[in-house]
């Protein structure tokens, strides 16, 4: 069926890899079978291209229908997994930099509490985000589907713009040491981002110096988040993607436009939609967030044009800014 159907074309947004060297909690890090499974079900639907591709014929109105591209957010380490496979099935694909993890080579918050989480009580984790400050008012009226890590998450999204406070630092790795975990999945360091491109022919794309969320920044920060890490790409890589992979997923039509002045060809969202007939400024161009709950089946299935064939069917339902964090949205 979904061969039949085929796709109006689509950009999947991938994270890391769990693997043996970098196990993992978190729905965003996929095994490597599945990235396998994925990308052929993919390929049973159209022709997967460099994300340069896709993005310069939506942009100029051109047809993008059978076409895939694919991106990797945060330029994980564990990604270097797949370069056997990547060499070997010769898949183009497009990494998404976050410039200060790449110096150290750092881990993501969101990767530590999702990966402690596990081995935490119940009272204990309750006693971290006492120690954390986490309000109370984060705790009352989460989605159930959304897990308890939930009220810390969007506290640290919305009173933090997602950046991880230093005060947080001891507790936090005090709870690590007290469970003998801290997560092994990492940013890529700069000599093994350059070796993984060398070898597999990757894109390299901005995804801003300190991942955070753009709309609850100032303009000047804005635009500084943007640049900087641009800047600094282009100072240790030889070819930069002019494109912003929209950190978390959250936007507004402001950080669209701060983003353009600040020399990005275009903003990636990940609006789980597949390309548009036309490119629309405020919206973004849209990513699939593949996760390991995504069998190939239901892949193929979102990638599909039967989805766009549906949303047609049932009229517009785009939520042009995605709700920012809150306590319960």
């Amino acid at each position: 069926m979904w061969r039949t159907a085929g796709t109006r074309g689509a950009i999947l947004c991938f994270h890391g890899l769990d693997v043996d060297t970098a196990p993992s909690c978190s729905s965003i890090h996929v095994p490597l079978p599945l990235l396998e499974a994925a990308i052929a079900a993919v390929r049973g639907l159209g022709t997967i291209v460099p994300l340069r591709e896709i993005v310069t014929r939506h942009l100029a109105g051109r047809g993008t229908a059978g076409l895939v591209a694919l991106t990797a957010d945060d330029a994980y380490a564990s990604l270097l997994a797949a370069e056997p496979f990547l060499r070997r099935s010769g898949v183009p694909l497009a990494v998404f930099v976050v410039s200060d993890a790449l110096i150290t080579g750092r881990t993501f918050w969101w990767d530590r509490i999702d990966d402690v989480f596990p081995l935490a009580s119940a009272e204990r984790w309750q006693r971290f985000e006492e120690e954390c400050g986490l309000p109370e008012a984060y705790r009352r009226g989460q989605p159930a589907n959304e897990g308890p890590v939930r009220p810390l998450r969007q506290w640290l999204l919305a009173e933090h713009a997602g950046r991880w406070p230093d005060a947080l630092e001891e507790p936090l790795g005090r709870l690590e040491g007290e469970l003998g975990s801290r997560t092994a999945q990492r940013s890529m360091t700069e000599s093994e981002l350059a070796g993984f491109v060398a070898r597999t022919g990757t894109q390299i794309g901005v995804h801003t110096a300190s991942h955070a969320v753009l709309p609850l920044l100032q303009d000047h920060e804005l635009v500084r988040e943007i640049a900087q890490c641009h800047e600094e790409l282009r100072s240790r890589f030889s070819d930069v993607l002019p494109y912003l992979a929209v950190p978390f997923g959250l936007f507004d039509a402001r950080a669209l436009r701060l983003a353009a002045e600040a020399g990005m060809t275009v903003s990636l969202t990940l609006a789980g939609a597949p390309l548009g007939r036309y490119f629309v400024a405020d919206l973004g161009v849209p990513r699939f967030c593949v996760v390991r709950e995504h069998t190939p089946r239901i892949l193929a299935f979102k990638v599909s044009g039967v989805v766009a064939l549906l949303s047609r069917i049932r009229g517009p339902r785009v939520t042009r800014y995605p709700p920012l964090p809150s306590p319960t949205t």
